[in-house]
Order: structure tokens, then sequence, then C-alpha cells
């Protein structure tokens, strides 16, 4: 097709209203690469369409594998229980000694107290986190607090 047979669909556009602006020419006929363009950008969408398909397919299966591999109840308890009394070692143990000395332990007795700390922490947290009815007066204790708020 002869480009010299089309009719002149070239137009110019104004941007910038009426304070002035910008003249822009436009024409509709091919000057030649623009199908790349295209291509390449539709090529572009398509695989940032499969990547974030991926992602979530990705997310998804790692969520499911979570909850499988959660444990039990018991399981959880424990290794939440463990990692709380981690957390909390070295602040509980400054505040251990700080009463001491107020209240005029020795530091045998001291000593004995966090020795008695590391050894029944976890199970401590264990027997109360399994009693249902301290777990029941505690959320409704949350509850309260909420609608408060």
């Amino acid at each position: 097709m002869v480009d010299s047979c089309l009719p002149n669909t070239a137009a110019y556009t104004f941007t910038g209203g009426e304070v002035g602006g910008q003249a822009i020419f436009e024409s509709v006929h091919n000057q030649g690469g623009g199908t790349r363009k295209k291509r390449s950008s539709r090529r572009s969408v398509r695989k940032s369409s499969r990547r974030s398909a991926g992602k979530s397919a990705r997310k998804s299966a790692r969520k499911s594998a979570g909850r499988s591999g959660r444990g039990t109840f018991e399981e959880r308890v424990k290794k939440s229980c463990h990692t709380e009394c981690e957390k909390n070692r070295k602040l509980t143990i400054k505040i251990i000694r700080k009463m001491g000395k107020k209240t005029g332990l020795s530091d045998k007795e001291v000593n004995q107290k966090i020795k008695d700390y590391n050894e029944n922490c976890e199970g401590n947290c264990v027997k109360l986190l399994k009693d249902k009815d301290i777990m029941k007066d505690i959320l409704k204790g949350m509850k309260g607090r909420r609608k408060r708020n």
C-alpha cells in the first residue's frame, strides 16, 4: 500500500489548556518500528501478570504448608512458652537480683531463685496456657477492654 494514497490523518494536539502549552504533532501513519513496541509492551504485560500469578500461588502454598506444619496445640504451646521465656530471661534475672537486694536476700538465695525461675519458667507457662478456666478469664478481661476503647 502506498502512503501517498491515504488521506492526511496527521493532527496537532495542544497540552496545557488556555494558559499555553506545547503543540504535539501526531500522525497515524506507520513510521516504522511501531509494531515492535506494541509487541514488547504486550509481552511485558503478560510477563508481569504471569509473575504476579506465580507469586500469589507461592504465597498460598507457603500459607497452607505453614498451617499443616504447625503441629498440635501442645507443640505450639511449648514452642511459644520456650520463646517467651528466652526473650524475658535477661530482664527477669535483673529484676530478681534487684528485688533480692531490696528485700535483703543473700547472694546464695538470689541465685537459687534465678535457678528456680530458669527451671520452671516453661513449665509454668505451659500449665497456665493449658488451664481453660484461666484462659476464659483472660479472654473475658480482654473483651471488656476492647469495648471500652
